[in-house]
């Protein structure tokens, strides 16, 4: 394993990170549709800066595995006919994925990445672990069994700049999921 020291490490493993997930959204399409109402059944949801928003659409749960690691990703949009403006997450490990406290920049226990695709905008915000001002996002997983996973998620998602500057920050609160696999 090659060792990164300071900014370059948290770089590079943001990087790798972001380019795992934009590869798992354009490899790996959802196929589960929302029920079009506004309770829907599998979602993720949080107030993101103050605003409510529900990603109901295509919203699921996948598990892969590969090189010796075990990858739980949550997914959804919030509108139909969307390609990427939506929310992801995924959760890899060494170990087994269960019910606990997964959170960015904890690489040991179950290292988290999440990306959020805002409408009308090509910027693509994920966890900035370690930068100033920028909270660690979090996602508890309550129930996980072999037909759906449920939890709650926090933090902040963040644009960061070449120099490590916080360009843009999204901070998620009261995040709720319940996705089916």
């Amino acid at each position: 394993m090659h060792s990164f020291p300071g900014k370059t490490r948290s770089f590079f493993a943001r990087t790798a990170s972001l380019a795992f997930i934009a590869a798992t959204v354009f490899f790996a399409p959802a196929c589960h549709k929302s029920n079009g109402n506004s309770n829907p059944t599998y979602y993720l949801k949080a107030s993101i800066n103050g605003k409510d928003t529900t990603f109901s659409v295509n919203a699921l749960a996948k598990t892969m595995s590969a090189v010796g690691y075990n990858d739980l990703i949550l997914e959804g949009s919030y509108k139909s006919g969307l390609t990427f403006p939506g929310l992801t997450f995924t959760i890899a490990s060494t170990s087994a994925i269960v019910a606990g406290t997964y959170t960015s920049g904890t690489y040991n226990t179950g290292s988290v990445s999440a990306v959020y695709y805002p409408t009308g905008s090509n910027a693509l915000y994920g966890p900035s672990e370690g930068v100033t001002g920028v909270n660690p996002f979090t996602i508890v997983i309550t129930s996980l069994d072999t037909k759906t996973v449920k939890g709650t998620f926090s933090g902040d998602l963040a644009i960061i700049d070449f120099n490590g500057n916080v360009v843009d920050k999204k901070t998620f609160t009261n995040g709720q999921f319940n996705l089916q696999f």
